[in-house]
């Protein structure tokens, strides 16, 4: 039911839904029954991890325990109208971040703003089920003092630096036995102390050598995080398969003739490309779970918009950059909002278009030399651009008679804020979307174009640049 994904948080405080509620139908009630239930597992995950972290605050596995549950849960909440706790788990996200990232480290105060994060995730995941149980409106609930105690947590956030006793050690100012016998005297004596002034005390440093320890430090780059990621057994053996061929033929080199240079040399490119192809398919992963996480997304926009929407999926098997399929379900998730909302039209309105009841939307992956392209298309009436250069000109970014290409005024959609929508539903209108869209592709590398016919359809496209790999000399 959860997939990662990165979120903007909404900017406004939640919105409450009593006005407007109705019970929802059977297929919402058991999106969001599923839902709950996988929150209340990562609960008792949650709970465990903070007693590990308690117990070992360097572990940096038990930190992204925590942070992995809060970053599924917000990717989904918001979509089933869980906005207070979107904005929790993203909040908490934030802290758990810059710690994995270790430009702040785990004291007690950090310790208790994720514990108390964890409890009032629980209390919304308690208001959920109580809400679904008794077919009554979710109440949200505020926790504006654990958003401000996470912000001052973050303003410490500054790049971590190597420990002065490691700089001293690298530099040769100082002996690791030392080193030792200082942090035994912090520890047992002098905790309140930083370790130079103790180093001083006991003779193993003079001031000027302190100084220039303290100043080798700041210098330091600050530590790469090391990340770990799952491969397929049979992509590390192609790997090792490849590497092995490479080693024999660089043996059976020593006794090539110098006629067969020639072959020797395509020999070479060959089992090199091949290393390498092996090498880069270690790094991907299919699009296959995002792809079928649409299926959901698509069956809940089109219920709450009062529309019917056929999903087609292709090319989920395509490998793509596993970074970018980590984080490509956020913005398919606008993408595809944006279309069965704002492009596809209502039962009544396909019927007097002499269209079928029934809206077409497409989620297509593919490969254009080099580059992974992923598109978004649906059949529906096409953007409107009368519209959206009303909007503009409403919001003084256009004036009546210049001169604006085709393609300039369908990129204004991305512009943050945009919306041509007349009505804010729990859907879309708010003009928070498809900017994300235009953001988060962009900070994966890639880019966002739209194309639209009126009365035909939209199609967005999301494009990944690529290396191609040169093919082996014949």
């Amino acid at each position: 039911m959860i997939k990662q994904n990165e979120a903007q948080p909404p900017a406004g405080p939640a919105a409450s839904t009593e006005e407007s509620f109705a019970p929802p139908p059977d297929d919402e009630k058991s999106l969001k029954q599923s839902f709950v239930e996988e929150i209340g597992e990562y609960l008792t995950l949650l709970e465990r991890n903070c007693l590990r972290l308690e117990q070992n605050p360097d572990d940096l596995q038990t930190i992204n325990g925590l942070f992995n549950p809060f970053h599924s849960i917000k990717s989904v909440s918001a979509m089933l109208g869980y906005d207070d706790m979107h904005r929790l788990c993203h909040a908490v996200e934030n802290l758990l971040d810059a710690l994995r990232r270790q430009t702040l480290t785990v004291d007690q105060q950090a310790m208790d703003v994720i514990m108390d994060g964890v409890y009032m995730l629980g209390q919304m995941h308690g208001r959920a089920v109580k809400a679904l149980t008794q077919e009554k409106p979710y109440k949200p609930l505020g926790f504006a003092l654990l958003r401000a105690r996470i912000e001052r947590l973050l303003k410490k956030d500054q790049p971590a630096r190597p420990r002065l006793g490691e700089v001293l050690i690298h530099h040769g100012l100082v002996s690791p036995n030392k080193v030792a016998m200082a942090l035994v005297e912090q520890k047992t004596q002098k905790p309140d102390q930083p370790l130079g002034h103790i180093m001083v005390d006991m003779g193993f440093l003079n001031q000027q050598q302190l100084q220039q320890g303290l100043t080798l430090q700041k210098r330091s780059p600050t530590p790469a995080t090391i990340k770990q990621i799952k491969v397929e057994s049979e992509k590390v053996n192609n790997l090792l398969s490849a590497l092995d061929e490479l080693l024999a033929w660089q043996k059976n080199m020593e006794d090539t003739p110098i006629g067969s240079i020639n072959m020797a040399l395509n020999k070479q490119h060959y089992l090199t490309q091949s290393a390498w192809e092996a090498a880069l398919a270690m790094g991907q992963t299919a699009l296959t779970p995002v792809f079928e996480k649409m299926r959901a997304v698509a069956q809940y926009v089109s219920r709450a918009v009062g529309k019917e929407v056929e999903l087609t999926l292709e090319g989920g098997e395509l490998q793509i950059d596993r970074h970018i399929a980590e984080r490509i379900f956020e913005p398919l998730l606008h993408m595809v909002r944006n279309s069965i909302d704002h492009g596809i039209e209502t039962p009544e309105e396909r019927l007097l278009a002499n269209k079928p009841k029934q809206g077409r939307l497409r989620i297509r992956a593919y490969k254009q030399g080099a580059d992974t392209c992923i598109e978004v298309s649906d059949d529906g009436q096409g953007l409107d651009r009368q519209k959206i250069m009303t909007k503009l000109a409403e919001k003084g970014l256009y004036r009546p008679g210049a001169d604006l290409s085709d393609e300039q005024i369908l990129g204004q959609i991305f512009e943050p804020g945009f919306s041509t929508a007349t009505q804010v539903n729990e859907i879309s209108g708010r003009g928070v979307g498809l900017d994300v869209v235009y953001k988060n592709i962009s900070n994966l590398g890639g880019s966002v174009s739209v194309r639209s016919t009126p009365g035909q359809g939209t199609t967005f496209i999301a494009t990944f640049s690529g290396m191609e790999l040169n093919k082996p000399a014949t």
